[in-house]
C-alpha cells in the first residue's frame, strides 16, 4: 500500500497544521519554517535611498568639478583677453608717426589720451590722421559710431578715429596738428569689443560655473546625508 493511503489510514500520522507566521518586526516563526525578513528589505525597500544617494554622489561630483573648471577657463580666457588689449595700446606723440603691427585683422581705433599731461578731453586743433596699409596703401579713416573709451593701468583715452586693418604687418599710423596747436599724446590700438569680450569671459565663467558648482554641491550633500540614513 502506499505511503498516501497509509496517511489516509492513519491521520495520526498526518503533520498538525500550522498557520503560516504573519511578516513584519517581532514575529518569531515556529519550527520549521525559514526566518522571516522585514517587509521590502532587500526588494528596494531599503536598498534604494542608498542606490539613489549614490547616484547624487556621482552626478554632484561631476557637476561641481564641471563648475569648477568652467569658471577658472572663464577668468583665464578673459583676463588673457585684457591684458592682451593693454598690450596692444601703443601710445606716440601728435605731431609724429608709429609703426603699428597688426597680428590679427579686424577694427581698430585711434585714441586720444587723457589726463592733465595730454590736454584732458580737448584735441589739438587742426589734428588730422594718416594710415598707410603695409603693402604701402592709403587706408581709409573715419570716426567711430558710438563713444569708447579704455582706462588700463596707467593709460587712459576714448576714439577719435577708427580704420579696418584687412591685412597684417606693420601700419604707419601719422598724425599732424595745425600751426601753433599743442602737441598731446595718441594711442594705436583694437576696439574696446575685444575688452568687453574678456570682461563678458570672466563673468561668464564665475556666473555659470559658479551655478554649476553650486548645484553639484547640493546633490553632493543631499546624496551623502541619504546614503547615511539608508
Amino acid at each position: 500500500m502506499s505511503d498516501m493511503n497509509q496517511y489516509q489510514q492513519n491521520p495520526q500520522h498526518n503533520p498538525p497544521y500550522q498557520q503560516p507566521p504573519q511578516q513584519g518586526w517581532g514575529n518569531n516563526p515556529p519550527p520549521g519554517y525559514p526566518p522571516q525578513q522585514p517587509m521590502g528589505y532587500g526588494q528596494g525597500g531599503y536598498e534604494r535611498p542608498r542606490k539613489v544617494g549614490g547616484v547624487m554622489i556621482i552626478i554632484g561630483a561631476i557637476l561641481l568639478l564641471l563648475g569648477v573648471v568652467i569658471a577658472i577657463a572663464g577668468i583665464a580666457f578673459g583676463g588673457m583677453s585684457v591684458a592682451s588689449f593693454g598690450e596692444k595700446i601703443q601710445a606716440f606723440p601728435a605731431p609724429g608717426s608709429i609703426d603699428y603691427t597688426v597680428e590679427d585683422t579686424g577694427s581698430y581705433r585711434i585714441y586720444k589720451e587723457t589726463g592733465t599731461n595730454n590736454g584732458g578731453t580737448s584735441t589739438p586743433v587742426g589734428l588730422d590722421v594718416a594710415v598707410t596699409a603695409p603693402d604701402g596703401s592709403d587706408v581709409s579713416v573715419g570716426t567711430p559710431l558710438a563713444t569708447e573709451e579704455y582706462a588700463f593701468g596707467s593709460q587712459a583715452g576714448f576714439a577719435i578715429y577708427t580704420f579696418e586693418a584687412n591685412q597684417t604687418g606693420d601700419y604707419r599710423v601719422e598724425a599732424t596738428i595745425g600751426e601753433g596747436a599743442t602737441g598731446t599724446n595718441l594711442s594705436v590700438g583694437p576696439s574696446i569689443e575685444g575688452m568687453f569680450a574678456g570682461i563678458g569671459g570672466i563673468f561668464g565663467g564665475l556666473c555659470g560655473g559658479g551655478l554649476l558648482a553650486i548645484l553639484g554641491l547640493i546633490l553632493l550633500i543631499v546624496g551623502i546625508v541619504r546614503r547615511g540614513r539608508s
